[in-house]
């Protein structure tokens, strides 16, 4: 990758990346699949999940099945998405699935936006 990046400008390596590395579109059902096999074992009452992403999976299969056991398992799961909240239910977003297997789900789409988040994670922590 970093050959990649070196020696390419930087629209051809992240078109190279996504096409190579990416599959070229999102797919949360896959990452979701990727979660649990991955750190699924690690998820107590202690964890907090943060997801940051459109949730727009290009009418793939969203797997929200695994979402809420990731939600049963873990003390919070927060979705960070960078499109306004109008832009949830539309085309290609699974938000609708999605906003019921979290704990909170935030508009995030600016470092105003992160800073409240974050400033409410650790006041809230305990």
């Amino acid at each position: 990758m970093t050959r990649l990046f070196q020696s390419s400008n930087l629209e051809d390596a992240m078109a190279k990346t996504m096409r190579d590395y990416g599959n070229g579109s999102t797919d949360y059902g896959q990452m979701l699949e990727d979660f649990k096999r991955n750190c699924m074992d690690d998820v107590d009452n202690k964890t907090t999940i943060i997801v940051l992403g459109d949730a727009r999976n290009n009418h793939g299969d969203p797997k929200a099945e695994i979402l809420r056991e990731m939600y049963e398992k873990s003390k919070r799961v927060i979705w960070l998405n960078p499109e306004p909240r109008s832009n949830w239910l539309v085309g290609d977003a699974e938000m609708k699935k999605y906003g019921p297997n979290c704990h909170q789900t935030e508009v995030c789409n600016s470092l105003t936006h992160l800073e409240r988040v974050v400033s409410n994670l650790l006041k809230y922590a305990a």
